[in-house]
C-alpha cells in the first residue's frame, strides 16, 4: 500500500510541476484504491491532495474554475471508490477515532521540546532543503506540512502511537 501511495504522491508532484488533469485522475485512482490496503496512506494522500487544491487556489485564485476542474478529476475516483471503502471499514460507534489532542504526544512537555528531541540533525537537513528548493517545490511541501500540523492535533485512532503514521 505504500508503494502505491507513492505512486499518487508521483502523479500530483508531476500535476503540480506541468499540469494534466490526467495525472490528477490517475493520482486520484490509485489513492482511491488504498483504502483496504493501507489507509494511513489513503488518509494521508487525500490530505495532503486536499492542501495542494487550497495551494493552488491561493496562488491563482483567477484560475479558480479550471483549478476546481482539474482537482475534480482526483476527487471523482476518489469519492467513487475509495469513500464507499472507508465508510465500509469506518468502526462506526467505537470511540477514539478522530479526537483533537493538540500536540499529539507530547505529554506534558512543550510542542517545541517534544519535536526538538525527535526530529533533532534532521531540522538542519530539512531546512537546507527548503532553501534551497525552486519556489514549485516549495509549495508542494507545503501540503505536506499541512499534513504534518493535522497530524499534531488530531488523533486519527484510539492509539495515539499510530498517528506517526501520517
Amino acid at each position: 500500500g505504500f508503494v502505491v501511495g507513492l505512486a499518487a504522491v508521483y502523479f500530483l508532484w508531476s500535476y503540480w510541476e506541468s499540469g494534466g488533469r490526467a495525472k490528477l485522475f490517475y493520482a486520484g485512482f490509485l489513492t482511491a484504491i488504498l483504502p483496504l490496503v493501507h489507509t494511513h496512506s489513503f488518509v494521508t494522500v487525500s490530505m495532503a491532495a486536499g492542501f495542494l487544491f487550497l495551494i493552488a487556489l491561493y496562488k491563482t485564485p483567477r484560475d479558480w474554475r479550471k483549478i476546481i476542474g482539474d482537482w475534480f478529476c482526483f476527487l471523482l475516483p476518489v469519492a467513487v471508490l475509495g469513500l464507499p471503502q472507508m465508510f465500509m471499514i469506518f468502526p462506526w460507534g467505537r470511540e477514539g477515532f478522530l479526537r483533537f489532542k493538540f500536540g499529539w504526544m507530547k505529554g506534558g512537555e512543550s510542542l517545541v521540546w517534544f519535536w526538538v528531541k525527535n526530529i533533532s540533525p534532521h531540522i538542519f537537513i530539512f531546512l537546507w532543503a527548503w532553501f534551497r528548493a525552486r519556489p514549485e517545490v516549495r509549495s508542494f511541501y507545503l501540503a505536506f506540512w499541512g499534513v504534518f500540523v493535522v497530524a499534531n492535533l488530531l488523533v486519527f485512532e484510539p492509539y495515539d502511537f499510530n498517528n506517526s503514521k501520517f
